[in-house]
Formats: structure tokens, C-alpha cells, sequence
């Protein structure tokens, strides 16, 4: 047999000293090379596009045999959208708003009557579904059981007269109806074996539990003194919390009761 040595050599032809070389595994790996690159290109794919698929039917954007995947997620992925930036579920159960006085008062200014109403303008921290209102009140944003913490402190001043003292917290309707109240009343007289007329500092503190039943109600908080005296703003010495505990309006409870009889002692 004739050689042409016109004709080119094929690049992929296989010399003496390879074929010598040549064994019967690496043979058979070689054979199998072209398939197993084949299959695990495929077999990529076909995963590849099986989790793309779902995760597409997740999405809702895909039918055909992902569809009843797509259907059966789509209450679950309607809901999930219903809920982003609904806020305002959270403030149906939760709520607080925390302020205190930003000046002091003085209690000569009060027009004679010796009551005057705290200015609680001030906001501390942040606040959901209630409002520290710029008229010093507290507004609550939604019905149910609420918890009032006050806390007011009276200054001594140089003066003598009673040291007499009271705080009243006071819940009012949106329409400025009053709703409830809730008193604390003290003394800074100092007692030295006998009761003397001058006085000290004092601080008053309530905590009051109420049920409201429509948003917007709000707090009130006034004080008296029988002397003259400062009342001192700043978070040292004032604040006015109202804390959200229940969206139920039950059991409101009675602002007064009567006295008891004396059929009623038990032991």
C-alpha cells in the first residue's frame, strides 16, 4: 500500500509510542470521557432547571407542570403581601408612648387655685400607636387595657405653709369628656417630735391601670400644693408612660365603691 505524502496527518491520530502506552482502563476511560461530559452537562441542566422551575412556581410566574405548585403557594404568597408594611396590626396589640416635662412649673402661677397642669411635652425614646402631644397630654391609639405611670416632685422653697400635695391622673374622651381619674395624695412636712410648718421635697407616684373603650382617649396629669413651690420637669424627676397590656375592653371597673357594712367582716 502506496503512502500519499500529499495528504495531511489527522490531529487526532494516534502515535506508535501511544498506542504502546495504551492500557485496557485508560482505554475504556477514554471512551467514556465524551459520554460522561455529555450526562453531567445534562444532568446539570435538567437540576438547574427543575429548582428554577419551582422556584419560579414559588413566585407565581410559571405553569405547566409547576402549576399546582404555584397554585397550592399562592394563599401563602397572597397573605405574606398582605401583611408587608401592615404596622398598623402591631399597634392593634401594641402600644407606648413615654414622656416628661422639658421646663419646670411653677405653682404660684396657678390662678388661685392651686392646681396646675403639668406640661408633659417632652418624648423619650420611640413611640407605637401612642402620641406624646405637643399640649403636654398623652394620646392612646387604640381601645383596651393601658398602664399610666406618673411622676411628678415637688421642690421646697424658702417659704412656709402646708405641705399638703396632690397629683391626679386624668383620662379624658377625644371630645374632652372626662372618662376617669385616679389620685395620690402626700405630705413634705417634717416631723421633728412636733409638726413644724416648713417643708421639704417630695415626689409622687402613680400607677394606674385603665380600659379604655375608643382610640384617642388621653392622659392629663395636674398637681396641687398647699404651699408655694416648684414642680420639676427633666427625665430626673418627671415622667408620664402609657403602655398598651390588652386590646380587650372588659372589666373597666368602678371609680368609686361604697363602704362596707359590718355584716360583710369576715374573719
Amino acid at each position: 500500500m502506496a503512502i500519499d505524502p500529499s495528504q495531511s496527518t489527522p490531529s487526532d491520530v494516534a502515535t506508535v509510542s501511544s498506542l504502546q502506552s495504551t492500557t485496557e482502563a485508560s482505554a475504556k476511560a477514554a471512551m467514556r470521557a465524551p459520554i460522561e461530559s455529555s450526562w453531567g452537562s445534562a444532568r446539570g441542566n435538567f437540576v438547574g432547571n427543575i429548582l428554577a422551575g419551582i422556584g419560579q412556581a414559588l413566585a407565581g410566574g410559571i405553569g405547566g407542570i409547576f402549576q399546582p405548585i404555584s397554585d397550592g403557594m399562592k394563599p401563602i404568597r397572597d397573605a405574606q403581601l398582605d401583611l408587608q408594611n401592615r404596622t398598623d396590626l402591631l399597634e392593634g396589640v401594641q402600644g407606648y408612648a413615654h414622656a416628661y416635662m422639658t421646663k419646670n412649673v411653677n405653682a404660684q402661677w396657678n390662678l388661685g387655685n392651686n392646681w396646675r397642669t403639668m406640661p408633659f411635652d417632652g418624648q423619650v425614646g420611640p413611640s407605637v400607636g401612642a402620641t406624646v402631644r405637643s399640649d403636654g397630654r398623652v394620646e392612646m391609639g387604640s381601645e383596651g387595657l393601658w398602664l399610666i405611670y406618673a411622676k411628678t416632685h415637688g421642690r421646697s422653697t424658702g417659704f412656709t405653709g402646708g405641705g399638703g400635695v396632690t397629683m391626679r391622673v386624668n383620662v379624658y374622651r377625644p371630645d374632652g369628656s372626662a372618662y376617669s381619674s385616679a389620685y395620690v395624695r402626700g405630705t413634705s412636712l417634717v416631723d421633728a417630735g412636733a409638726v413644724v410648718s416648713t417643708y421639704g421635697n417630695v415626689s409622687l407616684v402613680a400607677v394606674v391601670p385603665v380600659v379604655i373603650d375608643e382610640p384617642g382617649c388621653y392622659v392629663r396629669v395636674d398637681t396641687w400644693t398647699a404651699a408655694w413651690r416648684w414642680w420639676d420637669g427633666g427625665t430626673q424627676l418627671s415622667s408620664l408612660s402609657v403602655v398598651k397590656q390588652s386590646s380587650n375592653t372588659e372589666n373597666k371597673g368602678d371609680q368609686t365603691v361604697p363602704d362596707e357594712t359590718e355584716s360583710e367582716v369576715t374573719e
